[in-house]
């Protein structure tokens, strides 16, 4: 198989419902625990953008709870921002005992080729070729975000697939520095903790410098408010504090979203 797009469409086609819908969440149980929200008049003949939003540790279960307490996930929802640019959110639920990545996160990077995709990043991605098959998914504007193993999933995801996205916001997650090179065309806006007693720093650090030896040009982002939503590709925002940088990122929302949705997947990436 040669990856999520390789058979589909550059748009994926539209579900045939009345132009009417309205914005909702849908919770379902298969493959695995997970929300949607599809944004109203979303089968109106056009496509959105797909965010998929990813939790932490602590979040797993089968009772789709997740969404209503996962902070990027009510911020996107929120009637303003869907209004001025309405979009579908994907969040899953981890298998409870399971984990994104099957790699301890204490440990910082890990080598993606290495370690199997986890039984709950399967059904994560099992759901997602459904969701882009079923809904009107701009296949150029597929974003994802997480937090603390959430962020180690965003990374996971990154390496296995970096042809599938058109931007990511990791937070105090790890991943495999050696896929950085891949990256290039991915839009990332990394947040770590210098402090982080949890999640090394040294993983996203090291992820982001070889991204700027491959020639991706990182922005050091440190400001905790930059003044205006920031125009780079890549960006790396560490602060003083320890695991809960995602405290800086929520708060950056303002900037942070409206860089995601200028993300669009170049055609020269690759169809992973």
């Amino acid at each position: 198989m040669r990856g999520f797009l390789a058979t589909l469409p550059t748009v994926v086609a539209v579900l045939l419902l009345p132009v009417t819908c309205l914005a909702d969440w849908v919770e379902r149980q298969q493959p695995l625990a997970h929300a949607v929200f599809v944004p109203k008049n979303h089968a109106a003949g056009k496509t959105f953008p797909l965010v998929i939003v990813i939790h932490g540790n602590g979040g797993q279960g089968n009772d789709n709870r997740i969404y209503k307490s996962e902070p990027y996930a009510r911020i996107l929802a929120d009637p303003k921002i869907q209004d001025r640019q309405p979009h579908f959110i994907y969040v899953p639920q981890c298998t409870g005992g399971q984990k994104w990545v099957d790699s301890p996160w204490e440990k910082g990077s890990y080598a993606v080729d290495q370690v199997a995709p986890s039984a709950s990043m399967t059904k994560l991605t099992d759901t997602l070729k459904g969701l882009l098959k079923e809904y009107s998914v701009d296949a150029s504007r597929i974003y994802v975000m997480g937090i603390s193993m959430g962020g180690q999933a965003t990374w996971d995801l990154l390496g296995r697939h970096p042809g599938l996205f058109a931007a990511a916001v990791p937070m105090c997650g790890c991943g495999d520095p050696t896929k950085a090179s891949q990256l290039k065309n991915v839009a990332i806006w990394a947040f770590h903790g210098a402090e982080d007693p949890t999640v090394p720093v040294a993983s996203d650090r090291e992820i982001m410098a070889n991204l700027d030896k491959a020639g991706a040009r990182v922005r050091r982002l440190m400001a905790e408010d930059p003044k205006q939503t920031p125009r780079d590709k890549h960006i790396y925002s560490e602060y003083k504090v320890g695991h809960n940088v995602w405290d800086k990122a929520i708060a950056l929302d303002r900037y942070v979203v409206p860089w995601l949705f200028a993300q669009v997947r170049t055609p020269d990436s690759n169809r992973n």
